[in-house]
């Protein structure tokens, strides 16, 4: 089995990338929405939250657990952005998609992550 650390591990810089991405996305767009720089904010604080985490010594049994509350919010997130898909315009559906395929990596590794940790 493998340590949860290194899922942790992909799951902060893939929380940042989103986050910043998403921030990205939404300046770029001319009706810049609030809700969607509270979205990636929270992803970019929710990396930081792990880290914090990952740099304690606690027990393998919360990382798992941790592991398990961020594919929910991954699900939440996919849920989000394909109903925020459907109401962008043409010019801003590459960011979109594009954002919408790394939150489904992030799902991916924190789905494996979960399963295959020990613990």
């Amino acid at each position: 089995m493998v340590s949860p650390n290194l899922f942790l591990k992909l799951n902060i810089s893939f929380s940042v990338i989103l986050g910043l991405f998403i921030i990205y996305a939404n300046i770029s767009n001319k009706t810049c929405a609030l809700y969607d720089n509270v979205l990636g904010l929270f992803f970019v604080f929710y990396a930081i939250n792990n880290m914090i985490i990952l740099k304690q010594k606690s027990s393998p049994r919360l990382k798992k657990d941790i592991l398990r509350i961020n594919t929910l919010f991954y699900i939440f997130l996919i849920l989000f952005l394909l109903i925020e898909f459907y109401g962008t315009k043409a010019n801003n559906q590459l960011y979109m998609c594009s954002i919408i395929i790394l939150a489904f990596f992030g799902l991916i590794i924190n789905y494996v992550g979960h399963r295959i940790t020990k613990y």
